[in-house]
């Protein structure tokens, strides 16, 4: 089979990383993979044995402030442009299968548009936001768009995958009964699953680690670290990994906040880095509010801490509640958006750590989050 995703990202984008890559990749042992995307670079590097096709740049700038957005006419001609490219691009693989990666105008369009001329073509739609609170929305225009494409992807589609039991209930609401709707948790790499050592092996006792995205736009509550890390004992560390719109300006809270000789900053990862970050740290850290944004997200934190049995500090809030063992609940759940629950279950956390048979559990009953088995659920869409 030839399967095409249709994508609204570049190579950094964090939904490519951690979703349409390693779903790819696990698909492209069985079948022919193609994966669309969005790219400042000229070149992009090659992902044996995935094809990558760039369809247009992306419509911002990424700076060291953040990413500068068009606006107006300027954003309206660079998105039809790219679903122009798309289409083209669709037309010339010939797939079996297309792939609809988050639902933007950008890629629905080009799909639409494509579809036109190719109505025998299974198509699936893969949702794992709720792009109109998980983008920085400027326009009437703007939030027309995204609702239109939403409701156009649903009427192209065979099939409709989800990350988040919220996103579930939404494309029940929004697609005909018949349609095959299926929960397929953002995975994560067997590899980390292997990493477990002794709390005494981690060079200081009250690390904890953030790991992941630095946008507020999206949904991503970082500006709670600072106060969470404020709250905490003066001896608790906090080691940041990731980068986003916001860095600078949390930054500036950490200082804000006289806390910021007690944070280290690790910039981008990879997959490679995770096992020596997980070494450093106790806890990692899931801060999340109760909003509908927060409820239609996937949670790579939440998902990492279980497949490598660490405890991670978070929120009864969308997915989370169904991965989280019963057990630990009451342990690892703060009450949404209060930085001072989450400092208490942290201190709770570094005075009464989880025993080493209890981490092993979690990590041996989370076998069905990593790609491999993720994969095949989602292969039976297709």
């Amino acid at each position: 089979m030839r399967i095409a995703f249709a994508t609204t990202l570049g190579m950094q984008g964090s939904t490519i990383i951690g979703r349409v890559f390693p779903l790819a990749q696990e698909l492209a042992k069985r079948h022919a993979v193609h994966v669309l995307l969005l790219e400042n670079a000229q070149k992009l590097p090659r992902t044996s044995p995935i094809d990558l096709r760039v369809v247009g740049a992306e419509p911002f700038e990424r700076t060291s402030d953040g990413k500068k957005r068009k606006q107006g006419l300027r954003l309206a001609l660079s998105l039809f442009g790219i679903a122009l490219r798309t289409a083209v691009t669709l037309q010339r693989i010939k797939p079996d299968r297309v792939i609809i990666v988050k639902t933007l105008p950008h890629n629905v369009l080009g799909v639409w548009l494509w579809h036109l001329f190719n109505r025998n073509v299974k198509i699936i739609t893969d949702v794992d936001d709720f792009e109109l609170t998980a983008n920085a929305i400027t326009s009437f225009f703007q939030r027309f768009s995204i609702q239109w494409a939403e409701r156009a992807a649903v009427r192209i589609s065979s099939g409709i995958s989800v990350a988040t039991p919220f996103l579930e209930d939404r494309f029940k609401a929004l697609a005909p009964d018949t349609m095959p709707k299926k929960l397929i948790i953002t995975g994560i790499s067997s590899s980390l699953r292997n990493i477990l050592p002794d709390p005494e092996d981690v060079a200081h006792p009250d690390t904890l680690l953030y790991i992941g995205s630095l946008s507020r736009s999206s949904g991503h509550r970082i500006d709670l670290l600072p106060l969470i890390l404020k709250q905490c004992l003066a001896a608790t560390k906090l080691i940041i990994a990731g980068s986003g719109d916001d860095e600078a300006w949390l930054k500036e809270e950490f200082k804000t906040h006289g806390v910021d000789s007690r944070v280290e900053w690790r910039g981008r990862f990879s997959e490679t880095d995770i096992p020596d970050l997980l070494k450093k740290i106790h806890i990692l850290l899931d801060p999340v509010d109760s909003s509908v944004t927060e409820r239609a997200k996937s949670t790579f934190r939440v998902v990492l801490a279980l497949c490598a049995g660490w405890p991670v500090v978070t929120s009864d809030v969308g997915v989370r509640g169904s991965l989280v063992p019963a057990a630990a609940r009451s342990r690892f759940f703060a009450k949404p958006g209060d930085a001072a629950d989450y400092a208490q279950k942290i201190q709770e956390l570094c005075i009464t750590y989880p025993a080493r048979t209890e981490r092993m559990g979690w990590r041996n009953s989370s076998s069905e989050l990593v790609w491999k088995n993720v994969a095949v659920e989602f292969e039976k869409l297709l």
